[in-house]
């Protein structure tokens, strides 16, 4: 019979264990954040690996603050015995079978009445860690979303099971201000989405604005990485195919969200070995990938991780979605960006990418790159015809010096 654990015995198996998975995103254990807030001096014999990812999960926490050492695959300056390892999103699973893990906490949803459990918000690296980590806790949350379809995992899979109330990690729904310019970049977005298309979005305010903007298609799919709530208007406005469920490793948005999403059908939640998997991404048709990025250079390079020495973010799934939908019969990968940064003082329409900066996709796998000013179509092109469709896009205040630097 598996155990249920007290919240002392769920600390005990930590101070056991000298190896740690912590999972990121929705997936994040908070009951474990909140039982070891006051004792993270005595978490000194750690080593942590961890797919936290910036701008959903607070670094600060008292695993990674008090461990002996920890990597991850986002970048995390305010720690400084972290490492940051680079790979896209499908490698973290081959990195945490390298890393071994001895425990792992996962949120569950609370056993069915055949002790079966769903992966809640998150699917993402669950199969991974039952796979590879020494023992696997999960922690029961009565607030996770059931999805009928999702990856049901039977309790005595784990070594362990606790009885979590903590709320689940909720992103704030978005705001309801205008923004001229992303509704711009959004309009020209959709325009290369035909109907029955399937689609791949990012998050950020852009991709969120495209979502409400998609809401005049009919029969999409969705197969994505992450989904987050702009999705509920799509299926409310019957935009989306019914044959096909909403595909995704994780979801986020507000509790209110989570609650809409409990008993749906759907939506089918998958690890990341099947939602960012070449061999199934390549079988899409109609595959278009939606992402945003920090800059693209004339020759259609993209870097959406930072400038310089400085990491704002990371790979994440952009290489591999991307390059999925430039190969998709039908397909294609679309850059969607404002035209500037820092309040209209710098480009994002660079001549070239500094040599510190990271190439985040390759030229050759951006068909489209979309800023308020229009669409920039880099198929069948030659260097110097990407650089003249790439210039047309850019803001007019910087387009005599990309003109002039232009190959």
């Amino acid at each position: 019979m598996i155990e249920n654990l007290t919240a002392d015995a769920l600390t005990d198996l930590l101070h056991e264990s000298t190896r740690l998975f912590l999972p990121g995103t929705t997936g994040e254990p908070l009951a474990l954040r909140n039982r070891l807030e006051e004792h993270e001096d005595s978490l000194g014999h750690l080593s942590v690996l961890t797919n936290f990812v910036a701008g959903l999960n607070d670094f600060a926490h008292p695993v990674l603050t008090g461990a002996m050492e920890s990597a991850g695959f986002f970048p995390a300056s305010e720690l400084p015995a972290y490492r940051q390892i680079i790979a896209t999103y499908s490698g973290i699973g081959r990195q945490l079978a390298q890393f071994a893990p001895d425990i792992t906490f996962v949120p569950t949803t609370i056993p069915d009445a055949r002790g079966y459990v769903g992966c809640g918000l998150s699917a993402e690296f669950v199969r991974d860690a039952l796979e590879t980590s020494g023992r696997v806790v999960a922690l029961a949350n009565p607030a996770l979303p059931r999805l009928i379809n999702g990856d049901l995992i039977h309790r005595d899979e784990f070594s362990a099971i606790f009885n979590d109330e903590a709320a689940p990690l909720a992103l704030a729904s978005g705001g309801t201000a205008p923004d001229d310019i992303g509704d711009e970049i959004a309009r020209n977005v959709v325009s290369l989405v035909d109907d029955g298309a399937a689609v791949q979005c990012g998050i950020g305010k852009v991709p969120s604005i495209f979502l409400n903007h998609l809401r005049s298609k009919k029969r999409l799919r969705v197969h994505s990485g992450i989904v987050t709530e702009s999705i509920r208007g799509l299926v409310e406005a019957d935009s989306l195919d019914r044959e096909f469920p909403i595909v995704c490793a994780t979801i986020a948005g507000s509790h209110a969200f989570y609650r809409w999403l409990d008993g749906r059908e759907d939506f089918l939640l998958k690890p990341v070995r099947h939602t960012h998997s070449a061999s199934i991404l390549s079988r899409i048709e109609k595959f278009v990938a939606v992402n945003s990025a920090l800059q693209v250079d004339l020759l259609g390079q993209v870097n959406s991780e930072g400038f310089g020495a400085k990491p704002i973010s990371a790979p994440g799934g952009l290489p591999e979605f991307c390059r999925a939908g430039h190969q998709s019969s039908g397909g294609c990968s679309i850059i969607a960006l404002p035209s500037t940064a820092s309040r209209g003082k710098r480009s994002r329409i660079v001549p070239s990418l500094a040599s510190t900066s990271p190439v985040t996709i390759a030229r050759t796998d951006v068909d489209f790159v979309v800023t308020e000013y229009g669409i920039a179509d880099l198929r069948a092109k030659t260097a110097s015809e990407r650089a003249a469709e790439l210039v047309a896009i850019a803001h007019p205040d910087f387009r005599a010096a990309l003109i002039e630097a232009a190959p």
